[in-house]
């Protein structure tokens, strides 16, 4: 997002440089501070823009139009052009316009200038203050993607922090287990959630918990490594992520080749390893196409790192305990 924003910036600047006949169009935004003004974005027929330039608030032509929040328009331009604190030689300016807006908490900037005399009339500064607000949406827009990223990104990593605490902290390894498959639907939507583990004698896998499966008793089913969506994860010691499972002659299942048809057109199976051995399969269903993202898989796979190397720890208690 953040890159489609950048390109936004760019492609604007180069419009508002073309459609008002520029010599050089400049993008100023106020700084973390508030009290200097920073060079976003700019387009120039030349090669002297400083591209870090900083001007603080107040200071020169730029830094007064957003102290000021008022438009101005200098022509004939009789400065040189370097006290415009952006260009690093004198270029021959003649005409300088520049607008205000709205930039988040303060005022951004956009400036034209021009090498003709008396070239910005009040017409380009309509133009100029109506491309000035599409600026200040498009610093909106990234501010309200910015909010949604910050808080969805803070709530999810505070319920995973609170999730591999708790594995990590229970003595029980049935209650580990039980809580992956009470895991939040809203860190990884599913319809349907299963944890198949391998029993303490080391001997065969078995469904310990499943929900979601239409009042389906899976729990405490064998798990056969040849057969089914959960038995080839087991079988390839990889994660499985299908995100489109079609009709077809013979009938995708999940576990058992007499199950009843779940309608499944979604698959997620995680393996839990502990070291070279795989010891169960953490598995999520789902009723549309495309339900496990890329995200969901790495949400998946850390909590099963994590309750895979919390499973091996000495304190942990067998199933049957």
């Amino acid at each position: 997002m953040d890159t489609e924003n950048e390109s936004d910036f760019a492609s604007l600047t180069q419009l508002v440089c073309n459609v008002t006949e520029a010599f050089t169009t400049t993008l100023f935004l106020p700084d973390e501070s508030g009290k200097s003004l920073y060079l976003k974005s700019y387009y120039s027929l030349g090669d002297s823009v400083i591209e870090d330039v900083k001007i603080p608030l107040g200071h020169g032509l730029v830094g007064w139009v957003a102290e000021n929040n008022l438009p101005v328009n200098v022509a004939p331009f009789k400065q040189d052009a370097k006290t415009l604190q952006f260009y690093s030689v004198s270029e021959d300016i003649q005409s300088f316009m520049a607008v205000p807006f709205e930039a988040g908490e303060g005022q951004g900037v956009l400036c034209v200038d021009s090498k003709k005399h008396y070239s910005f009339t009040s017409y380009h500064q309509k133009i100029l203050t109506g491309f000035s607000e599409q600026f200040s949406r498009l610093i909106k827009r990234k501010e309200n993607f910015k909010t949604m990223f910050d808080k969805q990104g803070g709530m999810e990593i505070d319920a995973l922090h609170q999730i591999c605490q708790k594995i990590f902290t229970e003595k029980r390894k049935i209650n580990v287990l039980d809580s992956l498959s009470r895991f939040p639907s809203e860190l990884l939507p599913y319809d349907g959630c299963a944890v198949s583990i391998l029993s303490d004698d080391n001997m065969k896998f078995f469904v310990l918990r499943s929900t979601g499966y239409e009042n389906h008793d899976f729990n405490f089913s064998k798990v056969d490594k040849n057969i089914g969506l959960v038995g080839l994860v087991l079988r390839k010691g990889q994660i499985l992520n299908y995100q489109e499972i079609k009709k077809g002659a013979r009938r995708t299942f999940i576990f058992q080749p007499n199950e009843p048809d779940f309608q499944v057109k979604s698959f997620l199976g995680v393996p839990l390893r502990s070291g070279d051995q795989i010891i169960g399969v953490w598995s999520f269903t789902g009723r549309e196409p495309h339900m496990f993202s890329s995200k969901h898989v790495k949400i998946a796979s850390i909590i099963a790192l994590f309750t895979a190397s919390a499973l091996a720890l000495p304190k942990m208690s067998t199933l049957t305990n």
